[in-house]
């Protein structure tokens, strides 16, 4: 490590009198071995206890209940030998964006966040606006559970290996509690390759994540309840007390589930036991609280008996398609434990010294002059929690530029989208350079600009853009930025995307005498009526246009009073295919696609909008025509309730992919020869 300069915290960031700390090779092979071995036991321990919500009681198992070789294929494990290859194939470049392409080439499954993010990418946004834009999942866990890569790969750095974290959780948790949770396994393991004690690694991972954050408050409710005799059981309330959610993979909840799990284990099989029986997101507790007691105990440390059962070989689902293109190649994945650990702790030392870290690996183990207050966050950490989501910035040979898209990378119809454009001067020299913005066919914008940069000096200017003409707004919408530097020889190019509005028609509330929620659901109002009709579109009188930001129809379709509604949008399709149509809404809804009734449901559940739907209603597998497809819901908001939720998505099966290529900009009255005026 490095002794702290001579400020009265320690740590204001300057470093000075380099000393080195040592951690012995086979010492840091030997804690990598028992990361990798602790995962695979409490992931395969919880993987057939997961649900997509949280059970008001816990669970009572204390023994796999399935075992299998390698043990059961598992994301939180196989999607961190993907990140593995990316790290090993692209380092020193490796962030966000390479790994953006790693999810795109590797990554076969759409879970939750993973869909929404992965279709992000496809329209061409890239990271944070990727993990952020139309993602209702991001407070879950899809991202703490890939933080032991970048530990191992970081052994005693945590915030070395919290700054891996953070671009890795931003492809598809930016803003989120999901990149919290990230930052606080990856600081707790990598610190654990040399501390110790309990509380210490709890105290240096808070450090990690704002203070008033859902993570930190629900493992602050586990340590409270331990600190105070309560038990493991009543530690469980008091986390579902501080951080209430119904949906299991809820980051918040779970993290403080794997605190019960590190403090109350009496020993291996014990903790990872009751950090599964907490419930909610039981794979991911179980995996992490192993990985954390692997890492600590060593792979002899960890009890035969959770070990022998699994082997070391590592069970994937790339025959499924979960992860794919992984075993041929010129870096294909590990497929056992032993060269896994081979190639991370062979990367690790070489990257430890690449980064002038102040840890090395070496013969024997040194960490006589290491003190805790050397392993907490440094000021730059801190500046993760304030990045903005909205931002992407390009680091580019001639100038470092940003994209800054404000509230959202949406763009409406006949509304103006303002757009920041910020360079950076990273020449010794002064610079004048010319801004210029190439929007799509059919739109308007800005004209160019100029600017004069002192050295190291920000240029920011406002872009605004406009598109009147339904058939010029597209799903993915593609804008080049130029920046022409006056007497350099190089011109700078970069393209920016923005995202169709998804449009609709909506008309109501309608009511009838009782206003009972079957009976509006089953009254054939008028628009229902209409839709049998021959020739009948929603460009009738009455209905009027609305612009949704993404899949969500919450606020965009005005649903927020009790009554019938019915929204209409259309569909251009590409091709005839059988698509995975999902309408979750916090209120009963019918939907039919082409005037044929595709969904019916009263039932009110917890909404969860995912591609797959968990066995919820509104899903439907359903026909697309080539060409224009008419899809009408009917929701009822029931009298009384709380603001209405709802969200509209199609997916392809079997993975569900998430489907950015149909069209959701136009109705088919605007195109070519049946052009009419764009109607309000």
């Amino acid at each position: 490590m490095c002794r702290p300069c001579s400020c009265k915290n320690g740590n204001c960031g300057r470093r000075t009198e380099p000393l080195t700390a040592t951690l012995a090779s086979l010492e840091y092979s030997d804690r990598v071995f028992g990361c990798w071995l602790g995962k695979n036991c409490g992931g395969t321990l919880g993987q057939p206890l997961e649900e997509a919500f949280g059970r008001s009681e816990p669970f009572d198992v204390w023994w796999y209940p399935e075992i299998a070789e390698g043990g059961i294929p598992n994301d939180d494990l196989e999607m961190q030998l993907i990140w593995l290859k990316a790290v090993i194939e692209q380092w020193p470049n490796m962030n966000a964006r390479k790994l953006a392409e790693y999810w795109l080439d590797h990554i076969g499954y759409n879970y939750d966040e993973y869909g929404f993010s992965k279709a992000n990418l496809r329209l061409g946004l890239l990271p944070p606006v990727s993990g952020r834009h139309n993602n209702w999942f991001i407070d879950c866990m899809g991202s703490p559970i890939r933080s032991e890569i970048w530990a191992c790969l970081s052994p005693g750095v945590p915030a070395l290996a919290a700054r891996r974290a953070y671009e890795d959780a931003i492809c598809d948790h930016a803003g989120g509690e999901g990149v919290y949770g990230e930052l606080f396994n990856a600081s707790i393991e990598s610190a654990a390759f040399v501390l110790h004690d309990m509380d210490d690694l709890l105290d240096v991972a808070l450090t990690y994540i704002p203070e008033d954050c859902g993570v930190a408050r629900a493992v602050r409710a586990a340590r409270g309840a331990h600190r105070s005799g309560r038990s493991w059981t009543e530690a469980r309330s008091h986390v579902l007390e501080a951080t209430p959610h119904y949906v299991a993979q809820y980051t918040p909840i779970n993290m403080g589930f794997q605190v019960i799990g590190w403090l109350y284990g009496e020993n291996f099989g014990d903790a990872i036991c009751k950090a599964v029986n907490c419930g909610y997101d039981t794979d991911c507790t179980g995996a992490t609280v192993g990985s954390l007691l692997g890492i600590l105990r060593g792979r002899a440390g960890l009890p035969e008996r959770w070990t022998l059962p699994l082997g070391h070989n590592i069970a994937t689902s790339e025959a499924s398609g979960g992860i794919k293109h992984v075993t041929g190649g010129t870096d294909p994945v590990p497929a056992t434990l032993d060269r896994l650990t081979e190639l991370v702790c062979d990367f690790g030392e070489r990257l430890l010294v690449v980064e002038d870290s102040p840890l090395r690996i070496g013969t024997s183990t040194s960490l006589e002059e290491l003190q805790i207050k050397q392993l907490v966050a440094p000021p730059d950490i801190r500046d993760l929690w304030h990045s903005e989501i909205m931002r992407v910035n390009h680091q580019l040979p001639a100038a470092a530029i940003s994209v800054d898209y404000g509230e959202s990378p949406v763009v409406r119809l006949d509304a103006e989208k303002r757009v920041g454009i910020e360079v950076v001067n990273g020449h010794p020299e002064p610079i004048e350079l010319t801004l210029s913005v190439a929007p799509p066919p059919g739109w308007t914008s800005t004209g160019d600009t100029s600017l004069r940069l002192a050295p190291g000096e920000t240029g920011r200017r406002e872009v605004t853009l406009h598109v009147s003409e339904a058939d010029s707004l597209l799903n993915s919408n593609r804008t080049t930025v130029g920046v022409w530097l006056q007497g350099r020889p190089s011109e700078v190019a970069l393209s920016m995307v923005l995202v169709g509005a998804h449009r609709w028609r909506v008309v109501g509330p309608y009511r009838n005498e009782d206003d009972e929620n079957e009976s509006l659901l089953e009254t054939p109002f008028e628009p229902e009526q209409q839709l049998m009709e021959p020739g009948w579109t929603a460009a009738a009188p009455g209905w009027s246009t609305v612009q949704c930001d993404g899949d969500a129809l919450s606020p965009g379709l005005g649903i927020d009073r009790p009554g019938a509604w019915y929204g209409v949008t259309y569909l251009k399709s590409s091709r005839q295919e059988t698509v995975h149509l999902g309408v979750p809404s916090t209120g009963p809804l019918k939907a039919w696609l082409n005037g044929e009734l595709v969904l019916c449901y009263d039932e009110i559940v917890p909404y969860r909008p995912s591609y797959q739907g968990h066995s919820q209603p509104g899903y439907a597998e359903v026909e697309l025509r080539q060409g224009w497809n008419e899809l009408m819901l009917k929701v009822v908001k029931p009298a009384g309730s709380n603001a209405w939720e709802g969200q509209c998505m199609l997916s392809r099966p079997p993975m569900f992919d998430g489907i950015h290529d149909v069209g959701w900009t136009q109705f088919p009255w605007e195109e070519g020869a049946n052009r009419m005026r764009t109607i309000p």
